[in-house]
């Protein structure tokens, strides 16, 4: 019979590691992937990841370069779109059905910055006049003084008030209490203070919960990565005055930013820091926090694309999971993806390379890209129609007999899924990425009503835990399990594999 193995799939706090490259040779626990691409850790299984569902076609030939989602006082919510090629516009797409909403200044540059603010969005991007909706008619030009709008690059709010930067500058402006509009915007220079030169990207509210009692601080970023913190309720304030500065590494666009709950997450050249931990520690602790298993991914691309509107984060707080963008060239993106229950990632590539841009709206996360679809995400069992692949590699192991050669005889994944559903299975051996894998299929078994008839019945749910024994080929001192294929219209959930091999002697 040989000797049989029971290897787990990479779930809780383990999911895909890239500490050591895909290719190298492993120091990974048995429960640490090398590849999870499109298989999210759920915590007691690793399922393919949910599918797409075209939900506003507005053009084909277009890009939706950006999602922001708008809620109302009513309590419902507006979705818009910032689009371009063949036409620049900001679009309404909160159902099927898309209406051009741009005001009487199109857009140029669709990588808008946005925040709420007194129930209207605000859109600026560097380059046009700050655009504001109410989420009825069109987009309007803000009516703020005070500044050229055309040059404000990111808007925030902090007590009240509304926050914008000016481009390539260290100076962010300012509001009066809950102004929205018509009124003169204040200044507050930020250049005397700065070590490493730069601008600043990103400014806006954090609570710090660190401290005894919790604290609402302005915080700003620079492109260099210098992090100060400010209290009082604005620079107009006689208790305004700087409480908290810190570096870290360069931030890698000024989408580099995703609120998750109560903190803050910036994406870095060195992958990515939770604000709340610099408060207790170095930025280098707070860099191992939430992605150390990660950073690596992040800093090989940031390599490549060291600043880029394509640097985006989103928390989807129903789904308990944060999808960080990153670039894999000029119009095409991969999604790592963190369950944030248990600290687990893994890697999404949509069919398309389709995902630009997510908001979320209405509790669920919608996606644009660059065939002009806003699409619901994490639904169904395929993209628009187009089977999920799915790419899935364990460490290599040698199983508690590191001198002894062995010979791979059988595997028996447990998952769950439908009938006819086609595997790719390997185990590759001696650290080598074999492309060798036998394609196996899930085979009809007996059909059961829910209610436990014997006789079965058509009316009885299409997907079961298949537990069957497959036949493997190779042979070498190590080895690591690797499934794949492509799924359409089905849900596949990996729970384990066990595995069997005729073992040798010391060689």
């Amino acid at each position: 019979m040989g000797e049989v193995v029971t290897v787990p799939v990479p779930v809780s706090r383990t999911g895909v590691n890239y500490i050591d490259g895909p290719d190298a040779p492993d120091s990974r626990p048995i429960t640490d992937a090398r590849y999870l691409l499109n298989c999210y850790p759920l915590g007691a299984s690793v399922n393919v990841r949910g599918g797409l569902d075209c939900h506003c076609l507005v053009n084909s030939s277009m890009t939706i370069d950006g999602l922001f989602s708008l809620p109302l006082i009513t309590g419902s919510e507006k979705l818009y779109a910032s689009t371009r090629a063949p036409t620049n516009a900001l679009v309404d797409v909160s159902t099927d059905t898309y209406a051009d909403v741009t005001g009487s200044t199109v857009p140029t540059n669709r990588n808008f910055q946005s925040t709420v603010f007194g129930h209207r969005l605000y859109l600026c991007n560097g380059e046009d006049t700050v655009q504001v909706s109410t989420g009825s008619g069109n987009f309007s030009d803000s009516t703020f003084t005070g500044v050229d709008l055309t040059t404000l690059v990111n808007v925030s709010s902090f007590k009240e008030r509304i926050y914008f930067i000016e481009k390539d500058t260290a100076t962010f402006w300012y509001g009066d209490t809950q102004a929205i509009g018509f009124s003169a915007l204040n200044s507050f220079d930020l250049s005397y203070f700065l070590k490493r030169g730069g601008y600043l990207l990103f400014a806006g509210s954090f609570t710090n919960q660190i401290a005894t009692t919790s604290a609402d601080l302005f915080m700003a970023v620079t492109s260099e990565g210098e992090v100060f913190f400010y209290q009082g309720s604005s620079p107009a304030d006689a208790s305004w005055g700087l409480v908290a500065r810190y570096k870290i590494g360069k931030p890698l666009g000024c989408n580099a930013f995703v609120e998750v709950d109560n903190d803050t997450w910036i994406l870095t050249d060195g992958g990515i820091i939770p604000v709340s931990f610099l408060f207790s520690g170095t930025s280098t602790v707070a860099l191992n926090v939430v992605s150390r298993k990660i950073n690596p991914l992040i800093s090989q691309y940031a390599l490549e694309t060291p600043f880029s509107p394509l640097w985006w984060g989103k928390y989807w707080s129903q789904g308990k999971r944060v999808f960080v963008s990153i670039p894999t060239g000029p119009t095409s993106t991969l999604l790592a993806v963190c369950n944030i229950e248990t600290g687990a990632w893994c890697t999404y590539q949509y069919t398309n390379d389709s995902a630009l841009c997510m908001s979320v709206y209405d509790g669920a996360p919608y996606i644009g890209g660059i065939e002009g679809e806003v699409s619901l995400a994490e639904t169904g069992h395929s993209d628009n129609g187009e089977a999920i692949a799915y790419d899935m590699k364990l460490p290599f192991s040698y199983y508690g007999a590191q001198k002894n050669y062995k010979v791979w005889r059988d595997i028996r994944p447990l998952i769950y899924t439908t009938a006819g559903t086609k595997l790719n299975l390997s185990v590759q051996t001696n650290y080598q990425d074999t492309p060798t894998a036998d394609t196996v299929t899930t085979t009809p078994g007996a059909i059961d009503t829910p209610w436990g008839a014997a006789w079965g019945s058509d009316w009885s749910s299409g997907a079961k835990y298949y537990y069957d024994w497959y036949s493997l080929r190779g042979q070498g001192h190590s080895g690591a399990i690797r499934v794949s294929g492509a799924v359409k219209d089905a849900p596949l959930q990996f729970i384990g594999f066990d595995l069997r091999f005729e073992i040798g002697g010391p060689v």
